[in-house]
């Protein structure tokens, strides 16, 4: 049996708008975290991961940042809790795998 969902390298455009829109309405919409605190400059530079449902909705998001930047933040719809896309994204940031083919 498969997953009811999947997760992927957010790496077009629309992923990445996915993957923000999923943050605005996790941490400013429903946590109330300042709009202006929850993007920065770091969201140029980090791995976003998206993970949507089988019909392609956006259900999470994490970013993985590097070096001295280096803070996690997750983010998804609370309703969908029981399908455990969270722990796959985590997984997956976890062990990311480089362009040069080594798992960060």
């Amino acid at each position: 049996m498969s997953a009811p969902y999947t997760v992927r390298i957010a790496e077009d455009p629309a992923d990445r708008e996915a993957c923000f829109a999923v943050r605005k309405e996790v941490f400013v919409g429903e946590q109330g975290v300042p709009e202006d605190i929850e993007y920065d400059a770091h969201d140029a530079t980090a791995l976003h991961v998206l993970a949507t449902g089988a019909d392609g909705i956006p259900l999470g998001t994490g970013r993985l940042l590097h070096g001295e930047a280096a803070a996690g933040k997750t983010g998804g719809d609370a309703a969908t809790n029981v399908l455990h896309y969270a722990q796959e994204i985590f997984e997956g940031l976890k062990a990311y795998r480089q362009p040069d083919g080594t798992v960060a």
